[in-house]
């Protein structure tokens, strides 16, 4: 069965809004930990969010075994309510995506968001026969996944818009920090307001949203998803005060992804400090990662602790105040 990608109407209208790359807790031996996975997904559906995404770049889904990606995938499904589930297909190259459709796309699947291929040399028309390929196979919705940093190329604005305006693509994850290149997709796509525009950022929310986005998918949204759907709320209602205040507890809480180890990874270093977060939260049992990232050490964990402490003193100034949002 072909996706209707031109009809986005059951995903558009539940989206909207903050979806987080849901984080995959391990046991320290580096097991999957389910129990502490459908803890974290409860706790963000209290939060407020609009949906779940798995095995994205914070779900370590281009470390996980394909085994292991079924599990969490099958986890997520089997504990799914109204809100939509999107599934990060990260592959190389189009046959593997299309294996990847094959084995986790479910009926409890409601899209699924894709990287152009990556390793493979391909020019800009190979990319657009990828996502062609994609989007005839795939049972749901597609959404296509703009990370330069991890595929080491970004999709450019023209291939953007052609596979939006040609329906081939139901929205984009942005997480380029290309403001230039989103305002181009924002603007000339047809129906731009039927599509789903997610930045991937967590410091630029306000400006992608001031031209156009719609949506949030980002890492930071685990430890504070109730912060990212205040502040959609707040920019939606243009409340301009309110959402400064929103930010500068964000722009403090994303002092967590700050290196203070060189051997350390930028793959270690964010998700390490999101799943310490979680950890001192007391969402999750263990802030264990995958091979070969670097394990999280107590030094580490010590600066997750000092940037949560900085920013609930923040919060509680605030409320002492009365200037709560």
């Amino acid at each position: 069965m072909v996706a209707d990608s031109s009809d986005t109407s059951a995903l558009f209208g539940a989206i909207g809004g903050v979806i987080p790359p849901i984080c995959t807790p391990l046991t320290p031996d580096r097991r999957l930990d389910l129990d502490s996975l459908r803890s974290l997904r409860t706790h963000l559906i209290g939060q407020g969010v609009s949906g779940i995404f798995a095995l994205g770049t914070m779900g370590e889904g281009h470390y996980l075994t394909p085994s292991q990606s079924t599990t969490v995938v099958e986890t997520l499904a089997a504990e799914k309510g109204p809100e939509p589930l999107l599934v990060g297909i990260v592959e190389p190259t189009t046959p593997r995506v299309l294996e990847g459709i094959d084995r986790l796309v479910s009926e409890q699947v409601d899209g699924i968001v894709v990287t152009g291929p990556f390793y493979a040399n391909v020019s800009e028309p190979e990319i657009l026969r990828h996502f062609e390929l994609v989007a005839k196979h795939s049972p749901v919705p597609v959404l296509a996944y703009n990370m330069p940093s991890n595929t080491g190329y970004a999709l450019t604005a023209h291939n953007m818009i052609e596979l939006l305006a040609e329906d081939l693509i139901v929205g984009i994850k942005d997480s380029s920090l290309d403001l230039t290149n989103l305002r181009r997709v924002t603007v000339e796509v047809p129906n731009v307001d039927k599509k789903l525009i997610f930045t991937g950022s967590d410091t630029l929310l306000d400006c992608a949203l001031d031209i156009g986005a719609n949506g949030a998918v980002t890492g930071l949204s685990n430890i504070a998803a109730d912060y990212f759907v205040a502040a959609m709320a707040a920019h939606a209602g243009d409340r301009r005060i309110d959402l400064s205040r929103i930010l500068r507890v964000l722009n403090i809480l994303v002092q967590v992804y700050v290196p203070t180890e060189v051997e350390r990874g930028p793959n270690s270093t964010a998700i390490g400090a999101l799943k310490s977060a979680l950890v001192e939260q007391g969402i999750i049992a263990s802030d264990a990662l995958s091979e070969p990232m670097t394990p999280v050490t107590e030094g580490r964990r010590e600066h997750v602790r000092s940037v949560l402490a900085e920013a609930r003193q923040l919060v509680d100034m605030a409320e002492s105040q009365g200037l709560a949002s």
